[in-house]
């Protein structure tokens, strides 16, 4: 894919996730496809609300950034959860960073062939287990999440009440996880365990996710919101 053939960016649709009205501060993490050589070095920059005149003028800043992260060949990350102001502007946010945790990650992939983007049939797939997790949430009275097409899979982001960042909620959620992975995965997909950390990034909906060589029927998409 050239830049010529770039398909249209939507990076505006991250706000969907980070709908916060106040104050926050985001790591935003560039990761070089590992696929792709040569290998670039990953990249973070932090950005926190309070350097900027309004909530505007810190989204346009961030989208501009993600843009251009995005346009020269890196897949674009964010910190799921806020993290603690003070933050240099490279840091590399790790769990003791963040203040709360806000949102649930449940993030549904294929088990193997990675070596190459998802198929048509496969993303189809990770909806249909997307949608049935959700009901199950519907059933213990959870909001709806943010539903993400993720580029290979799909992304349920679930609110919460900015629960406290200690070892008995990380404990929590990995349970969660696991409880889900077990009694959802199948056909080839799986909930993924490993996202339980407070310091998680999750892709940015709104860039182009690069994973594996294209092929025919196997190509690169944007992230997006799906309702």
């Amino acid at each position: 894919m050239t830049a010529a053939t770039s398909p249209k960016l939507y990076v505006d649709e991250m706000w969907s996730v980070f709908n916060e009205p106040g104050p926050l501060v985001i790591e935003v993490r560039s990761i070089w496809p590992k696929d792709i050589t040569p290998i670039q070095r990953t990249l973070s920059r932090c950005f926190d609300s309070e350097h900027y005149y309004d909530l505007a003028a810190f989204r346009l800043a961030v989208e501009a950034y993600v843009t251009e992260m995005n346009q020269r060949g890196y897949n674009m990350y964010a910190t799921l959860n806020p993290l603690r102001s003070g933050l240099s502007q490279s840091h590399c946010a790790v769990d003791k960073d963040v203040t709360c945790r806000r949102r649930l990650l449940i993030d549904i992939d294929r088990d193997q062939g990675k070596e190459h983007p998802a198929s048509d049939a496969q993303i189809q797939a990770a909806w249909v287990l997307a949608d049935q997790i959700n009901r199950y949430f519907n059933d213990l009275g959870w909001p709806n999440p943010v539903r993400v097409m993720s580029g290979n899979g799909y992304h349920l982001v679930y609110p919460l009440d900015d629960l406290p960042n200690t070892d008995e909620v990380t404990h929590a959620v990995r349970e969660l996880l696991r409880n889900l992975k077990e009694k959802f995965s199948g056909n080839g997909l799986s909930v993924d365990t490993s996202v339980s950390n407070a310091s998680r990034v999750t892709k940015l909906p709104g860039t182009l996710a690069r994973r594996g060589i294209e092929i025919e029927n196997h190509p690169y998409r944007v992230a997006r919101i799906y309702e």
